[in-house]
C-alpha cells in the first residue's frame, strides 16, 4: 500500500461576517406544543442545510478558535496552472502556552509546494517525508519543546497540522503554497466563505 506522504516541521481568510439566517416558513399559530416544536425543528435545520463550514483554522486542544487577524494571498497563474501562497497570522489572546490543529481545505488536486512556520524572525521550512516519520519527527521536537508541525493530508483535497508551542499573548503565523489546475470551465478560486470577517486581508493575484 502506498504511503501518504506529508510535509513535516513547522506550519486561514476572511469574508464579510456571516448573516443571521432567515426562513420564510410561516409561524404557526399559538395553540399546539406540537405544532411549536415542529416549527422549531423545521428553522433550525433549513439554518443547518445553509450553513457553510470554514475552509480552514486553527483550533486549540481546548476546542477554542483562534482569531485570524490576517490573510495574505499572493496568486500567480501561469497557463493552466495556478500557484497560491497563502500568509496566515492567528492570535492568542490568552496568557498560557497552548498547542493547536491547523486545518485547511485545498482546491481539488492541490499539490502542497510549501509549508512553514515564523519562529522569532526566521521562516522554518518544511520537508517532506514518510508519514511514520513525520510523527516521529514531530514528538521528538515536542519533547524536546522546540517549535514542530506536522502537516497531513487527511481525505482528498484536506490538509491538517499539529502546531506547538503556541506561545501566551502572541501571534502565530503559518505559510502554506500550493499548485492547482485551471481553465475556462474551472476558473481561479480561492475558498473564503464561511470565514468571519478579520483586520486584514489582502490578495495580489498576477
Amino acid at each position: 500500500m502506498k504511503t501518504t506522504p506529508l510535509l513535516a516541521l513547522i506550519l486561514f481568510a476572511a469574508c464579510t461576517p456571516t448573516r443571521s439566517l432567515e426562513t420564510s416558513s410561516p409561524r404557526p399559530a399559538l395553540g399546539g406544543a406540537t405544532q411549536q416544536l415542529a416549527y422549531v425543528m423545521r428553522t433550525e435545520y433549513q439554518a443547518q442545510a445553509m450553513r457553510v463550514e470554514p475552509p480552514l483554522g486553527l483550533t486549540p486542544s481546548d476546542g477554542s478558535e483562534l482569531g485570524l487577524v490576517s490573510l495574505v494571498a499572493n496568486v500567480t497563474i501561469d497557463g493552466p496552472i495556478a500557484h497560491t501562497e497563502l500568509h496566515f497570522t492567528f492570535k492568542n489572546t490568552e496568557n498560557r502556552q497552548r498547542e493547536g490543529r491547523f486545518k485547511i481545505e485545498l482546491p481539488d488536486g492541490a499539490a502542497v509546494s510549501r509549508f512553514a512556520m515564523l519562529i522569532g524572525k526566521t521562516w522554518r521550512e518544511s520537508r517532506v517525508v514518510a508519514r511514520d516519520k513525520g510523527r516521529q519527527v514531530y514528538e521528538t521536537f515536542l519533547h524536546q519543546k522546540v517549535d514542530p508541525a506536522l502537516l497531513e493530508q487527511d481525505l482528498g483535497n484536506q490538509f491538517s497540522a499539529r502546531v506547538f508551542p503556541i506561545a501566551p499573548s502572541s501571534d502565530k503565523e503559518l505559510v502554506i503554497g500550493y499548485d492547482h489546475a485551471v481553465s475556462a470551465v474551472a476558473p481561479y478560486t480561492l475558498a473564503l466563505r464561511g470565514l468571519p470577517a478579520i483586520p486584514k486581508l489582502q490578495i495580489a493575484i498576477e
